[in-house]
């Protein structure tokens, strides 16, 4: 779309000041339609606590189940990927978002939800490694409502951060565990491909 003002014909400096106004938000429109997703604005960067390193959005989408939205996620890396290989490449921070849409999701739901997540994409030895922090992961959960968020950030040497309603519940150790976490949503047999294709940016 092409918009054409003639100086001479754009009257009172109040009409000025509204024409921009409004040109500025329809070239500010497309950027902000890109990181909203059902009413879910996710910023293009953010930097962890602990690190100096900035993530940007690399992707994002929503989970649903039975035709049901039931979270927005979104994947933050240091450099963009196309790739689950690329992701679980990078020797850097991350981190995953949930930004919860269903009403209620109880608590033993979404621990039923990660070990399943975690027995479909991990083989029995490494799951046999993974099971002692996996339960100890379970744990820092509880109810979610619409409007919860819910944060996973890796940090290099120390683990996976776990932040629920705003509040750090726990630190997981290993960068295994981190990998095997991402896997519930990259993996083969993610909890939804396209909610993969849209993490990835494909």
């Amino acid at each position: 779309m092409v918009i054409i003002i003639d100086p001479a014909s754009s009257g009172d400096t109040k009409t000025k000041k509204v024409v921009c106004g409004f040109l500025l938000l329809l070239l500010l429109d497309g950027s902000l339609n890109a990181k909203e997703i059902a009413d879910v604005e996710l910023p293009d960067e953010v930097r962890l606590d602990g690190s100096e390193q900035v993530l940007i959005l690399n992707g994002a989408g929503i989970r649903k189940k039975f035709f049901i939205s039931v979270y927005v996620a979104g994947l933050y890396l240091a450099e963009p990927v196309k790739s689950a290989a690329e992701t679980f490449a990078l020797e850097t921070p991350k981190r995953v978002t949930m930004h919860i849409l269903h009403s209620k999701i109880t608590k033993d739901k979404i621990v039923s939800g990660w070990n399943d997540g975690f027995s479909a994409n991990n083989s029995e030895p490494a799951l046999n490694l993974l099971n002692d922090r996996l339960h100890a992961f379970n744990e820092l959960f509880e109810d979610l409502y619409q409007g919860d968020r819910v944060y996973f950030d890796y940090l290099p040497g120390i683990g996976t951060k776990v932040t629920v309603k705003d509040r750090l519940k726990g630190t997981i150790p290993g960068k295994d565990f981190y990998l095997a976490l991402l896997k519930v949503w990259l993996g083969k047999r993610p909890v939804a491909k396209s909610l993969k294709a849209d993490l990835l940016n494909n």
